[in-house]
């Protein structure tokens, strides 16, 4: 196979914490191109929102990682694909520590560019901050690419100057992809090449929780059945009266929530059928799914949820188990597998409905929907749209 041109991947997500879409994608990339994966800030304002203490030990861990990073150099995590975290002060509302920012990130870059020799590189980002703007056009790129994950203006207190940026890396980007029709419509307005290549599943992986005999994890063998599971983070998007009205209807209904509890709902419920197991290895999820019953999708319906197109419906449809969902348009347009409620009452009667065991057919579909959603069809997807190949979204036989 011919090497493809170098790809520098610019993502908020570190390459060893979510197991998501941009370590799902390059991965796959790097099998015939070299590919830098930038580690970058996400987009909160921390003048105005932090939060002690995660806030400080989020900075703390991140000077751990750019120490490690000055010693260690850019870690090698595959074949071609190397991982860097550069030094970005986290405070952009001064003049003149921007341009500091700007000047580290250049240099830091250039130096791996040349010796890692990627030369005329296509520029990925996920992101628009003013530090990763001002590399267009310095780096010899071939290529600028943005990848819209999300509507990043409406994630909780999201930069002021989000929007201004976003407009400015729409104006420079050869190329946008984005993961939700709702997303495709809004860049659309803004950009005539946007191309939708949605979410995926890793199939193998979370088969697993249906097709094997997983062990099931000890934390969960003095939680009798039905047991409702979440998987994902608790934010300001979790609908909490959805969940409170199931969990107070239902005492004899045991829930699981896994992942990191931004707002604090563990502290708020106390409840004997509640458990909070936090954040999972992402090579254990399907455990967990194995031994669940019915797997929920309880978001509030808001400008960001509304284009979101939630990972965690493909993961769940891979383990066989049914799925429960508020009203997203992206979980809504699937309405034939997976149930849809849209208030308390609504949700509760979806997740009754759905405990008894299915068939051999309802578990067909889901698995057959899950398998032509992979993460390979996904990076073929990606794939194309950077050589110029537009098509519809692939799906797998």
């Amino acid at each position: 196979m011919t090497e493809k041109k170098p790809l520098i991947y610019f993502s908020l997500v570190e390459w060893d914490f979510l197991w998501s879409r941009p370590q799902q994608i390059i991965s796959r990339l790097a099998e015939n191109r070299k590919v830098l994966y930038v580690e970058v800030h996400g987009v909160r304002n921390l003048a105005k929102s932090f939060q002690f203490p995660r806030d400080l030990f989020r900075i703390l861990r991140k000077i751990y990682i750019w120490i490690r990073s000055l010693i260690t150099g850019a870690r090698r995590v595959e074949g071609q694909l190397w991982v860097i975290n550069p030094i970005i002060i986290p405070t952009i509302s001064l003049q003149a520590l921007s341009a500091v920012n700007n000047w580290l990130l250049f240099i830091t870059i250039r130096y791996w560019m040349r010796k890692l020799s990627l030369l005329n590189p296509v520029l990925l980002f996920t992101i628009p901050r003013p530090e990763l703007l001002a590399l267009i056009g310095r780096l010899n790129e071939s290529q600028v690419c943005y990848d819209c994950m999300d509507d990043y203006s409406d994630f909780p207190a999201s930069h002021e100057s989000l929007n201004e940026w976003e407009t400015q890396l729409l104006s420079k980007a050869d190329l946008v992809t984005v993961s939700s029709k709702p997303l495709q419509e809004k860049k659309a307005k803004h950009h005539s090449r946007v191309i939708l290549i949605p979410n995926g599943v890793e199939f193998d992986h979370f088969h697993r929780a249906w097709s094997s005999h997983l062990a099931e994890p000890s934390e969960l063998r003095s939680i009798s059945h039905p047991r409702i599971i979440y998987i994902g983070v608790i934010n300001e998007w979790f609908d909490t009266d959805i969940f409170r009205h199931c969990v107070d209807e239902h005492p004899h209904w045991n829930f699981l929530l896994i992942g990191i509890d931004v707002i604090g709902l563990a502290r708020k419920e106390n409840k004997s059928n509640v458990f909070f197991f936090g954040r999972k290895p992402y090579q254990e999820l399907p455990d967990y799914l194995a031994h669940s019953d019915v797997c929920i999708i309880p978001f509030k319906i808001t400008p960001l949820t509304i284009a979101t197109n939630p990972i965690k419906m493909y993961e769940y449809l891979a383990a066989g188990k049914p799925v429960v969902s508020t009203p997203l348009p992206e979980v809504v347009q699937y309405s034939d597998i997976i149930s849809i409620g849209s208030t308390a009452v609504e949700f509760e009667a979806r997740i009754e409905a759905a405990l008894p065991a299915a068939s051999q057919s309802e578990i067909d579909h889901r698995l057959n929907f899950a398998r032509q959603h992979s993460w390979d069809a996904r990076s073929r997807d990606m794939e194309n749209a950077l050589e110029g190949d537009v098509r519809d979204v692939s799906v797998e036989s």
